[in-house]
């Protein structure tokens, strides 16, 4: 007969005991522990850059005449791509070589550089026509996509931009010339307006401030790895709500039955929502004290930037969101444990949910990092969402208000998955006493 009682106080005890033998192995105590401070500090000061940003990219361009003739041309036009600057920072490095283009090609290709201009045959004729013609290749397909997609986008610009000076040119040359030959134009003073202004502005009509704004308590750029640290510390926290849910609570429940250690706890007439209470709450602690020690670490070691008070209405928020995000997995966990009855079976589907949410979920890879092919699944997995939600009350220092709908549905998410554990968990204890 099994009994549904719960008892408070049978729960906390089975619960420091649980604990006590979980932190007296040296592997806990590095997962828990060395793994997440050595992860957020490798990231912080490896990937994080410094108050320089991150280095400036530099489009490596080979420029190559298409036939005899064309060198000059090749010269000219990589002296301006050369002299192409973003702040002091060079954009283009352009090299002219006389090589065939297959040759070029395959300099491309090997990563020598990052695009090939083939100066063509009608280049000299076009720019009498006031055209711009030239061929560009440039690496597609390869792993660095936004590598790629930059290199298009400063070859294509430059181009545009020298389409333009030369029609530029035309027009000054034309007024120039209007003026010059003494046409009369007092007659009409908007002819005489449109000549002063084509002078202008021809070469020069853009004016752009340009005026950087930083996150909150972000005063410097060289303060961006600490803004950094902080949310790589609850993203840390996340993480570990996956090993701890879903692989710590299906390997326990594995563990109680394969070394027959619940014949014994069940002989002392606990009851199954005493050891699912006692396995929750334990795992519990276990993500509280991790996400404590990441967030502590980060503040303390790396000096983290948050923008809340460990005692304002933010921090519940903070609290209960990631309560709720601890629950959901380890609901997971228990009904893996439930359902695949082996220490193998648990960690293999454990880590097949666990690796792929933790990089495809927008956990440890933010979304935008993410190829916009397998985006979808950090659209739709709800623990993206409340750490989004987290991040962008403790970083961002958004209003609670803006996600309370984040917190109703993960809410009622993990209600709904701990009920369904909870129901699998009894029911497996009660077929196991049956027996």
């Amino acid at each position: 007969m099994v009994r549904l009682v719960l008892r408070p106080r049978v729960v906390l005890t089975l619960t420091l005991y649980d604990l006590k033998r979980s932190y007296r192995r040296p592997l806990t105590l590095f997962w828990a522990a060395l793994f997440p401070i050595f992860m957020i500090t490798l990231t912080v000061y490896v990937f994080i850059p410094t108050g320089g940003g991150a280095p400036a990219k530099t489009v490596r361009v080979l420029v190559v005449p298409e036939g005899e003739g064309l060198l000059d041309h090749c010269r000219e036009l990589a002296k301006y791509m050369n002299n192409v600057t973003v702040g002091e920072h060079r954009l283009f490095n352009a090299t002219v070589m006389s090589v065939e283009l297959d040759e070029a090609i395959g300099m491309l290709r090997n990563g020598t550089y990052d695009a090939v201009v083939v100066v063509p045959r009608d280049y000299p004729e076009m720019l009498k026509r006031f055209k711009i013609h030239v061929k560009v290749y440039r690496l597609a397909g390869t792993l660095d996509q936004m590598s790629e997609q930059f290199t298009a986008y400063a070859v294509r610009s430059f181009f545009d931009a020298s389409g333009r000076y030369v029609a530029g040119g035309c027009l000054v040359y034309l007024a120039q010339k209007l003026k010059g030959a003494g046409v009369a134009v007092s007659g009409d003073p908007l002819v005489a307006y449109v000549l002063e202004r084509a002078e202008e502005v021809a070469f020069n009509n853009t004016v752009i401030e340009e005026h950087e704004v930083t996150p909150r308590k972000v005063v410097s750029p060289e303060e961006v790895r600490r803004y950094a640290a902080g949310v790589l510390a609850m993203a840390m926290a996340f993480v570990e709500y996956l090993f701890t849910g879903i692989l710590g609570a299906g390997s326990a429940i594995v563990e109680k039955f394969e070394r027959r250690y619940m014949e014994r706890l069940l002989s002392t007439r606990l009851s199954p929502w005493e050891l699912f209470a006692s396995l929750t709450l334990r795992l519990l602690v276990e993500g509280a004290l991790v996400t404590v020690l990441c967030l502590a670490f980060a503040a303390y070691a790396l000096r983290a930037i948050y923008v809340v008070s460990p005692l304002s209405v933010e921090a519940l928020f903070i609290a209960a969101l990631a309560l709720v995000a601890m629950l959901l997995t380890t609901s997971v966990g228990v009904m893996i444990g439930t359902v695949f009855r082996s220490a193998e079976a648990v960690n293999a589907v454990a880590n097949l949910i666990i690796w792929p949410t933790m990089f495809l979920g927008g956990i440890w890879l933010p979304r935008w990092m993410i190829p916009e092919a397998v985006r979808w699944f950090a659209d739709i997995n709800p623990l993206s969402h409340m750490l989004q939600a987290i991040i962008g009350v403790m970083t961002y220092g958004r209003p609670v208000t803006e996600y309370l709908p984040t917190l109703a549905a993960s809410l009622a998410l993990s209600a709904v998955l701990m009920s369904l554990s909870a129901l699998l968990y009894r029911r497996y204890v009660t077929s196991f006493l049956e027996r």
